[in-house]
C-alpha cells in the first residue's frame, strides 16, 4: 500500500498540532521562588559535575599509568 506525500503531510500536521495543544499548560507563571529554586538546582548540578571531573581525574591518570606498567 503506497501512501502518497499529502496523506503524510496530513498525518504530520495533525501530530504536530495535537502536540501543540498538550503544551498549553494552564499552570501559573513561575513565581520568584520556583525560579531561585531552579537556579539552586542547575547550579548544585553543576558543582556535583565539577566535583565528579576533579576526582575521576587523578582515578584516571592512575588506571592510565597502571595499565601502562602492566603492559611493560
Amino acid at each position: 500500500m503506497i501512501v502518497n506525500r499529502f496523506q503524510v503531510a496530513a498525518i504530520l500536521c495533525v501530530g504536530l498540532s495535537l502536540n501543540g495543544l498538550a503544551q498549553t499548560a494552564s499552570d501559573p507563571p513561575a513565581s520568584k521562588e520556583d525560579v531561585e529554586r531552579y537556579f539552586q538546582a542547575v547550579y548544585s548540578h553543576d558543582m556535583l559535575q565539577k566535583m565528579l571531573d576533579a576526582m575521576s581525574k587523578p582515578i584516571h591518570q592512575m588506571v592510565h599509568e597502571q595499565c601502562a606498567k602492566d603492559k611493560d
